[in-house]
């Protein structure tokens, strides 16, 4: 096959793989129910380019702990506002004998009316040398995460230490976890997908 043979079929390859991982991360964007499928076929395409198929993989495994969906910033925002209203309620029934059951969830719903709740801000000035407790590092996941950073909320949400409250997070702690990932090689198969055009310029 002649040089200008051989670039035409290159070319045309790399122009359906940046076509089908653009397509791919446009659909996780937009929260396309499942995209496996998809994502199958261009691991087949890009099986000579490892960084794609490996970005390709862990985008597979993101979507399955979130039950094949990555849910976007704005649904975990809105999202987190019930976990937090429960989880401080949660955090206020405290850990031992007769703090589970009806008698918990009715201790842990009078404090919250009673307390006044912890500021999202002031919360964030509090020092780790202080001492956080769980209520605040709610109030600071809710602060960073309003902030659209989800990285540091997913971090104070790792650090809540009572199990009642652990339980509570733990579902939206998983979709958010997801997100970043997905969100990570997402912007590792943007990159391939620029240095492959470069390439063909």
């Amino acid at each position: 096959m002649s040089a200008s043979g051989n670039y035409e079929q290159r070319s045309g390859k790399v122009h359906r793989i940046v076509g089908g991982v653009m397509g791919l991360i446009g659909s996780i964007e937009k929260g396309a129910a499942d995209v496996t499928v998809d994502i199958d076929s261009l691991k087949g395409l890009c099986s000579d380019d490892e960084v794609i198929v490996a970005a390709l993989e862990s985008v597979k495994n993101g979507l399955a702990s979130s039950r094949g969906r990555i849910p976007s910033l704005a649904e975990l925002q809105q999202r987190f506002g019930v976990v937090k209203k429960v989880g401080r309620k949660m955090s206020m029934v405290g850990e031992g004998p007769g703090t589970d059951g009806l008698q918990g969830l009715v201790a842990g719903e009078f404090y919250s009316r009673v307390l006044v709740a912890t500021d999202d801000g002031v919360a964030m000035k509090k020092l780790e040398s202080e001492g956080i407790d769980d209520e605040e590092r709610l109030a600071r996941a809710s602060y960073q995460l309003s902030n659209g950073h989800l990285v540091e909320a997913a971090k104070e949400l790792d650090q809540i230490k009572s199990k009642k409250v652990k339980v509570v997070i733990a579902d939206f702690l998983k979709d958010a976890k997801a997100k970043v990932s997905v969100e990570e090689c997402v912007d590792v198969l943007k990159l391939r997908c620029s240095s492959l055009n470069t390439g063909m310029q």
